[in-house]
């Protein structure tokens, strides 16, 4: 049991997104389907105890912190960057679509720190809205 793929990001399949659905009807129907690249992400980044911001700073950044999601990939991984461009965690893989649908469009994200603790472990949460 288990997941079968090649690790890459063709292998993801945004019609199983259960975020796509619009509310009512089927997912992806009509007009009332909504762009995922257009949505406001808020969530709790992964890894980072090991990012680059917390190993130089032995830190997490503060609230209200600015940060980006945009390319390059950090080792094949979405890494949202301070402003200073230092990398403070990674997104869950559930997200890996905004690297194969909002990127090649031009699609990045900007936004703020909105939670972030030293224990028990250190962890950033963000609120990033997207731009074209």
């Amino acid at each position: 049991m288990g997941t079968t793929g090649s690790g890459r990001f063709e292998d993801y399949r945004p019609e199983q997104d259960p975020r796509r659905s619009s509310g009512g009807g089927r997912e992806g129907e009509g007009r009332g389907a909504t762009d995922p690249c257009r949505e406001e992400l808020l969530l709790s980044l992964e890894d980072v105890a090991r990012s680059p911001y917390y190993t130089s700073h032995s830190s997490v950044p503060g609230l209200g912190e600015s940060v980006s999601l945009a390319p390059p990939l950090d080792q094949g991984r979405l890494a949202v960057r301070t402003a200073a461009g230092e990398i403070i965690g990674y997104l869950p893989t559930r997200l890996n679509f905004v690297a194969s649908e909002c990127f090649p469009r031009s699609v990045t994200y900007d936004g703020a720190v909105t939670d972030s603790a030293l224990a028990p472990v250190p962890s950033v949460g963000v609120r990033l809205s997207p731009r074209a």
